[in-house]
């Protein structure tokens, strides 16, 4: 026997709330191994996990001051101020 559930919430909206979370996940994942490979000195691995989080959630402020650290460090000076300034429009 088959028992039906009516759920109060529409199924789009759902996996929209769902695929959020992922995206989150994601991107929170990313964002901790770019400042892991930060603090090790990693910083072209850490740029490359930053990139991630970025690909995930552009308006993550963190991702992009992160990223120019390391391209700071790496005097990579306009790729820094780029992500700078961008950290910075997203209120870093």
């Amino acid at each position: 026997m088959l028992i039906m559930i009516n759920f109060p919430c529409d199924i789009k909206r759902l996996i929209a709330i769902m695929l959020s979370l992922a995206i989150f996940v994601g991107c929170t994942t990313a964002f901790n191994k770019g400042v892991e490979h930060a603090k090790l000195g990693q910083d072209e691995e850490a740029i490359a996990d930053f990139t991630e989080a970025i690909r995930l959630d552009p308006t993550d402020a963190r991702s992009y001051q992160g990223r120019a650290l390391c391209h700071e460090r790496l005097e990579n000076t306009l790729q820094a101020d780029k992500d700078f300034a961008k950290a910075k429009e997203l209120g870093y």
